[in-house]
C-alpha cells in the first residue's frame, strides 16, 4: 500500500521507523499516484544515453576526438613514444550519422574480416559485449533508426560513368583508394593520403554522410585529408560529365561503389 511508511500521513506514530521527508499533502498525493500508475516509466531506456555512458566507461575519448574534445593520444605518444606525432584516428563526432549500424557493430565486436585502415599502426580494441548497444546508440544520436536500414539501390546507367570518374583522367580517386584487389595507383611521392578501399565503403558508409564528405571533406571532419574536389561545393573542373555538376558526378561515383562486390564483412566461424 502507498499510504504507509514515508508516504503515510503526517500524523505518524512514535514507533514508526520510516524516514520522514516532510512531504506536503500535494507532494504525497503526486508520489502515490506515480507509484500506482506510472512505475513502468522507470524501465524506459535511451540507447543514445547508454552509448554515451559506455563510451566514457570504455575511455573511447583517449584515442578519438569527439564533439570538440581532443584525445590525449597524440601528446602521449609524442612524449613517451617515438616523439613523432602519429596518424590522427577517425573522430567519433559524426560516427552514428556516417556509418551503417551493422558495420559499426561488426567493427566494435572485432568481427570484421579486414582492416578498413591497414596503414595505421594503431589497432582498435574489440568490445563484443557492448558492440550492439554502442552501434545503436551512436546511430540514435543522429536520428538514424538502426533497425531500418534499406540496401542501397544501384542505378546501372550511372555505374559506368562513376567508374570513369574514378580514373586518372577524371577525378583520379584511385590514386589514393584501392578497388577490391587493385591497389591504389599512387605511391608515397604522389599520394595525398591513403584512402579506404572502395569495396569496403559499400558496407560502411551512409549516403547522406557520403554526399557531405565529398562536397567538403575538412568541414565534415577536420582530420580528413581527402582532397576537396569541388572548390565551390557546386562544380568540378570536369566539364565532360554532367556539365561539371559536382553533386551529379559524386552521385555517379556512389552508384559505382555500390555496384562493387563487397568484401565478406565478418570473419568465418572456425570449425
Amino acid at each position: 500500500t502507498v499510504d504507509r511508511g514515508c508516504l503515510g500521513s503526517t500524523a505518524r506514530s512514535q514507533t514508526s521507523t520510516a524516514p520522514d521527508f516532510r512531504f506536503s499533502d500535494d507532494q504525497r498525493r503526486v508520489l502515490q499516484d506515480f507509484i500506482l500508475n506510472d512505475l513502468s516509466s522507470l524501465q524506459l531506456s535511451s540507447s543514445s544515453e547508454r552509448a554515451g555512458r559506455l563510451m566514457q566507461r570504455l575511455r573511447c575519448g583517449s584515442c578519438h576526438d569527439r564533439d570538440g574534445q581532443r584525445s590525449h593520444r597524440p601528446l602521449v605518444i609524442a612524449e613517451f613514444g617515438s616523439g613523432r606525432i602519429p596518424h590522427a584516428l577517425p573522430a567519433l563526432t559524426w560516427a552514428g550519422e556516417k556509418l551503417r549500424p551493422a558495420w559499426t557493430a561488426a567493427q566494435l565486436a572485432g568481427s570484421l574480416s579486414y582492416k578498413s585502415r591497414p596503414w595505421l599502426t594503431a589497432r582498435m580494441p574489440a568490445f563484443p559485449a557492448y558492440a550492439q548497444v554502442l552501434a545503436q546508440g551512436l546511430a540514435a544520436e543522429h536520428g538514424v533508426d538502426p533497425h531500418r536500414q534499406q540496401p542501397p539501390k544501384v542505378d546501372t546507367a550511372l555505374v559506368a560513368i562513376g567508374d570513369q570518374l574514378t580514373r586518372q583522367t577524371a577525378l583520379d580517386c584511385r590514386q589514393c583508394h584501392g578497388v577490391g584487389d587493385q591497389l591504389p595507383r599512387g605511391d608515397k611521392n604522389t599520394q595525398i593520403h591513403r584512402g579506404i578501399n572502395f569495396s569496403h565503403i559499400r558496407d560502411r558508409l551512409r549516403r547522406p554522410a557520403y554526399d557531405r564528405l565529398m562536397l567538403d571533406p575538412p568541414r565534415f571532419d577536420i582530420n580528413n585529408r581527402m582532397v576537396k574536389l569541388s572548390a565551390n561545393g557546386m562544380s568540378t573542373k570536369l566539364r565532360g560529365y554532367f556539365d561539371a555538376d559536382a553533386r551529379q558526378q559524386f552521385g555517379a561515383v556512389w552508384h559505382y561503389i555500390q555496384s562493387l562486390p563487397s568484401k565478406p564483412k565478418t570473419k568465418p566461424i572456425q570449425p
